[in-house]
């Protein structure tokens, strides 16, 4: 979109020159005082990563051990043999006697655990890599893993790998949809019913706005799916239970790991009334959001912002009678968090409604009847609404809190966080699988920048290069903060008690009115909704445009006080967007992460 200058009126002029001028005195403001309203900036210094630590016993003397150990074993009779060959009650050397290249020599021909009920047993104690979580994300690690290390061993531990549902994480949006396949599993999208999605409907009060996917350079039309969580997770089990270098344990992993020094070198299972260690010289933890593991490792001494609850329930037999079919619907709200409304499949959409800090009612009824009242009546959509109603009665709500997480580096060797275990962002916009999948593509291109991880023995002791090269390329390249930064800024905008700022509104309703100016207002954003495009740059330069709307709508309230309404929407824009992008690194030439985490404001 071009700014003509010249044929600007006198008031548009004004409020073009208020704008650099209430940004450069907003930058003077908050840099002399310091601190942004609700947020406490701290200036701990990150520390630094600590040497490996190399332990004298050399692999000899460790097989002699388990020889030892399996020669007892041997002499037991069946009913101890239950607990297995290789269980801490059987062979449990001392951690601090146990090195990398000890468990990377280790019994190099080891054989693969045979498969149980459709899934692979563990009878042994060591193995290559270790993959804590069977989601989206730790499926996809190690199926990419597999293909790409056939000879190395992948043990992957999840609590239970029955189908389960979720009311998030049901939208993969254009951009992850494209990474899917590229990764080659967008074949587990098939035959789950998964509904297409081509963009996005924004309501507020009686108008309307449709975002459509714009097509690329080649004429293709982008789109996302919308999906039943469990349908598409237990395909991508299935798959990794074919390959034959992939074992998978049923167990809860201990949050007590396996150190040495500062390194993880093992963790332990609970399971079937038995504790299990197993050892690996590199372990990946994709353990979800509300993971106690992820917490305990996570380096922040508060782990997540809290903002809320959806609530939400699935609608039966009604996607063709939305007022988008195959696109998701954003229902915005004056006194409260919007509703989303989003096809799950060609029946069936889920509904979700947003309950900010404060405002959850306490019980079922409660809730039902709140959503009755305040939201239904809402829908655009005489059907939707019936169907609403109808399954209010029979149905039971599903709750689950809404929080924000910076991304944080472990400071420990041997472990890496992927997925919600090392960052969240409101799941306003349906993007948490698909930054799962960018941190899983990423840290692959690491692996072949590095050229050299996972070939050689030795070159497991180097990983924590590899880790940086990534978390670099995360910063920096893959785009994964713009997700963050538009998902936690956008429900900060739509959603009126996100903060104490009265000004907020005034952007919510300039958001609405540049989505209304045409085609060119509408492709930047929703490439950045569809994460087609992650440039930090497009996100910056339509949400200082917003605020330049911003800023023309508050002279046509009022003339004469059009100038500190112009001010104080600025600020309210600057202040809403300047701590996020600072926790997401997006200032780390400047300042460190840290800097701007919202301690106060956290769990």
């Amino acid at each position: 979109m071009k700014l003509n200058i010249e044929n600007w009126s006198k008031e548009q002029k004004i409020a073009g020159a208020t704008v650099i001028g209430t940004l450069a005195a907003g930058c003077a403001y908050n840099m002399i005082y310091g601190r942004w309203k609700g947020t406490r900036y701290t200036t701990r210094k990150t520390p630094k990563l600590q040497k490996f630590k190399q332990v004298a016993l050399k692999t000899t003397e460790l097989k002699q051990i388990y020889e030892k150990e399996r020669e007892i074993y041997e002499n037991m009779g069946d009913e101890p043999k239950k607990l297995r060959a290789l269980t801490p009650g059987t062979f449990n050397p001392e951690i601090d006697h146990i090195t990398l290249e000890d468990m990377v020599n280790y019994e190099k021909d080891r054989p693969v655990g045979s498969k149980v009920n459709g899934l692979k047993n563990t009878s042994r104690q060591f193995y290559d890599i270790i993959i804590v979580g069977a989601g989206v994300v730790g499926c996809a690690l190690a199926i990419k893993l597999s293909q790409r290390y056939p000879n190395k061993t992948i043990l992957n531990v999840e609590r239970s790998y029955d189908y389960s549902e979720r009311i998030v994480g049901e939208l993969l949006q254009a951009g992850g949809y494209e990474i899917a396949k590229a990764m080659g599993l967008d074949e587990c999208l098939e035959g789950i019913d998964a509904s297409r999605i081509f963009g996005y409907g924004v309501f507020r009060g009686e108008t309307k706005v449709k975002l459509t996917y714009p097509k690329d350079k080649k004429g293709n039309q982008p789109e996302g799916r919308g999906i039943h969580y469990g349908r598409f997770v237990q395909k991508l089990r299935e798959r990794m239970s074919t390959l034959h270098n992939v074992t998978a344990l049923r167990a809860t992993v201990d949050n007590k790991l396996m150190e040495n020094g500062d390194t993880i070198v093992g963790i332990t299972t609970k399971g079937n009334g038995l504790k299990k260690t197993f050892y690996a010289p590199f372990t990946f933890v994709a353990t979800g959001s509300h993971s106690s593991l992820a917490r305990k490792l996570s380096p922040l001494p508060k782990r997540a912002l809290s903002r809320g609850a959806f609530v939400g329930f699935r609608i039966r037999d009604c996607c063709d009678a939305l007022p988008f079919p195959e696109y998701g619907h954003v229902i915005l709200r004056e006194d409260s968090g919007p509703v989303l409304v989003y096809p799950t499949s060609y029946k069936d959409a889920r509904v979700l409604v947003d309950f900010p800090n404060g405002t959850l009612p306490k019980t079922m009824q409660e809730r039902k009847d709140y959503i009755a009242k305040n939201v239904i009546p809402l829908i655009p959509s005489q059907k939707v609404q019936e169907s609403m109603l109808s399954t209010l009665k029979t149905d039971d709500l599903v709750m689950v809190n809404n929080t924000e997480l910076p991304p944080q580096m472990i400071q420990k060797h041997g472990i890496m966080l992927l997925g919600d275990s090392l960052c969240q962002r409101h799941p306003l916009t349906g993007a948490g699988m698909t930054a799962g999948l960018i941190d899983v593509q990423s840290f692959l291109a690491a692996l072949d920048d590095c050229d050299c991880i996972f070939k050689d023995d030795g070159d497991y002791l180097n990983m924590h290069h590899v880790i940086q090269s990534w978390w670099n390329h995360r910063k920096r390249v893959n785009g994964a903060p713009t997700i963050n930064v538009l998902a936690n800024a956008l429900y900060s905008v739509f959603t009126p008690q996100s903060t104490s700022d009265p000004y907020q509104i005034t952007l919510q309703s300039a958001c609405f009115t540049y989505f209304k100016q045409g085609e060119k207002s509408v492709n930047g954003p929703i490439r950045l909704l569809g994460a087609i495009s992650r440039s930090e740059n497009l996100l910056a330069k339509h949400y200082v445009r917003v605020a330049i709307v911003a800023v023309g709508e508050a002279f046509q309230k009022s003339y004469l006080f059009g100038a500190y309404y112009a001010f104080r929407s600025i600020r309210c824009a600057f202040n809403l967007i300047t701590p996020i992008m600072g926790e997401e690194g997006v200032f780390s030439y400047f300042f460190p992460s840290n800097f701007f985490n919202r301690f106060d404001r956290r769990k």
